[in-house]
């Protein structure tokens, strides 16, 4: 049905464009930003899990990662609700869009916002690229390029990362632990790490479709970021569930013959475990994942409906 035809092409597009992480020139310019040494450095001093002073260890590349998403955040990248007047630096409003241009294309551009400023009326682009090396430059944007970016800096430095697209509207990473032996939830907007619920519990989203994508597998792994089965169930109307995993099982035979080396070792016996998690898993809900959205305006979040459920 249309239903089936519209996910397959959404999957297929986003799976396309996963081999840009592997780009050695874009590793070359993120590491220029972000060398190893300085994310060693910085891994020193995240505080450990149990709560303790960070210490070199097993567990240190875990450390790596939250200290990376801590630093994008905190450092690099910038959040954009309006852009600031480029004539007088005044506060904008979005009044529209604009055509893009050939060189917005060209940096995968297709949507260019009109910001005008309120005290000169001067319109102000903001283009929404979906090139991660122009991302390097601009380092602004919203949850898509937070997480388009974001990306690229794991792949950069030697992390297992898989791009995740959430059908209403989010987009985030997950990162393959070593030490917890499991793909764990990162969500760079907001300096979340593996609280996979706060979007159905914190922010009140109303979930349906999550998949996850490398170049060579899409997964389905809504039922790790809902535990409201019957809801999201009910939100996935067109395409029945047996006529996706047969989808699935489609488009990851095109992307294993396409990427016949990308796919790791121990990958069946990894889904087994994903499987059987998103079965059996009765994680006690966190208090982070009980938080509302912080990134963005508080109209533009609650014009989305994810400001959030509890006081």
């Amino acid at each position: 049905g249309v239903k089936v035809m519209e996910i397959a092409t959404k999957l297929r597009s986003q799976a396309a464009r996963m081999a840009i992480y592997d780009d050695g020139d874009l590793h070359a310019r993120a590491l220029a930003i972000l060398s190893p040494a300085e994310l060693t450095e910085k891994a020193l001093r995240v505080i450990d899990d149990a709560g303790g002073a960070a210490v070199r260890g097993p567990r240190s590349r875990g450390r790596e990662l939250r200290a990376m998403m801590k630093w994008f955040k905190e450092e690099f990248f910038i959040w954009v609700n309006t852009v600031k007047c480029e004539v007088c630096g005044g506060d904008t409003e979005n009044v529209g869009a604009a055509q893009a241009t050939a060189e917005h294309r060209q940096h995968g551009a297709e949507r260019v916002e009109v910001h005008r400023c309120k005290t000169c009326q001067h319109p102000s682009l903001f283009p929404r690229y979906n090139d991660p090396g122009k991302l390097l430059e601009t380092r602004r944007g919203r949850c898509g390029e937070w997480a388009n970016c974001f990306c690229l800096f794991c792949y950069a430095h030697g992390f297992e990362t898989r791009y995740v697209l959430d059908f209403t509207d989010h987009v985030w990473v997950e990162c393959y632990s070593e030490d917890l032996d499991r793909w764990v939830h990162m969500d760079c907007c907001e300096n979340a790490w593996d609280s996979p619920l706060m979007y159905e519990r914190g922010w009140g989203k109303k979930l349906s479709y999550i998949f996850s994508f490398t170049k060579g597998n899409v997964t389905d792994t809504t039922w790790r970021y809902s535990k409201d089965v019957a809801g999201s169930c009910s939100r996935r109307g067109g395409c029945g569930e047996a006529e996706l995993v047969l989808l699935l099982e489609e488009i990851n035979t095109e992307l294993h013959r396409r990427h016949p080396d990308t796919t790791p070792a121990e990958t069946d016996k990894r889904r087994i475990v994903e499987l059987c998690s998103f079965l059996s898993d009765v994680k006690e809900v966190s208090a982070s994942e009980l938080l509302g959205r912080q990134s963005g305006s508080e109209e533009w979040r609650r014009a989305r409906g994810e400001i959030g459920l509890a006081p």
